[in-house]
């Protein structure tokens, strides 16, 4: 797999005037990082399934894999913008094309991170999804690396 491939929720273009958040993927290895940079808000989430459609595609034909996502700025999201990506999620699920392992940096001082941390987990277990929250990248990166070798 290509380290190398990035992409990021700004590069597409319908609605981008009226997105707020951002996020960017990129590839260690076998692990998808995703820096979330909220608030949230319900035109995102078109912009993240098309963004990172492609790169979780090819890295599920690869075989196992995991991903971090970490939390930047605020991590705020109106209901509906969690409901589609518990969506988002169970789409994913049907076709197969789930990680093994999902990290979830949550910095304790994020703003809403304490609101937001069960429901981003409910939508992972509702799934059938192995997800963890961490505070610091090193733990999160060991931790799914520890769920791949499994």
């Amino acid at each position: 797999m290509d380290n190398q491939i990035s992409r990021d929720t700004n590069d597409y273009l319908p609605n981008r005037k009226l997105r707020q958040g951002r996020v960017t993927f990129s590839r260690q290895g076998k692990v998808l990082i995703c820096n979330a940079y909220g608030p949230f808000n319900d035109e995102l989430i078109e912009a993240l399934a098309v963004t990172e459609f492609g790169m979780i595609a090819d890295m599920s034909a690869h075989g196992k894999w995991g991903d971090i996502i970490e939390f930047h700025d605020s991590a705020h999201a109106s209901p509906f913008v969690l409901e589609s990506f518990q969506y988002f999620l169970q789409i994913l699920a049907k076709q197969n094309l789930v990680s093994s392992a999902t990290a979830i940096i949550a910095a304790p001082n994020l703003d809403d991170m304490e609101e937001m941390k069960p429901r981003l987990i409910a939508a992972y277990l509702s799934n059938g999804l192995t997800v963890q929250v961490f505070e610091e990248f090193d733990e999160a990166m060991d931790w799914v690396a520890q769920q791949l070798d499994a």
